[in-house]
């Protein structure tokens, strides 16, 4: 149940978390959570990087296939 200070909008939000890539605050009595996203720019370079990140972490694991491996024979037959 609900205090009822929460219910009248007085709520004892704890410190700002950053979770990935935006901050989280709760109220510890009712759950309520406030979120706050960095501006559309910043969101749209992260995700940029990360789809980088991603694309050369695949390219690079595919140059180490070991000789053994069963994809190393579908690929280089």
């Amino acid at each position: 149940m609900k205090s009822l200070r929460c219910l009248l909008g007085f709520h004892k939000d704890s410190d700002w978390v950053p979770v990935r890539y935006h901050l989280e605050r709760e109220c510890p009595r009712c759950g309520r959570v406030d979120v706050r996203y960095p501006p559309m720019e910043v969101m749209l370079a992260h995700v940029a990087v990360e789809l980088f990140m991603r694309y050369s972490a695949l390219k690079n694991a595919e140059r180490y296939i070991p000789s053994n491996h069963p994809a190393f024979r579908k690929r280089f037959k």
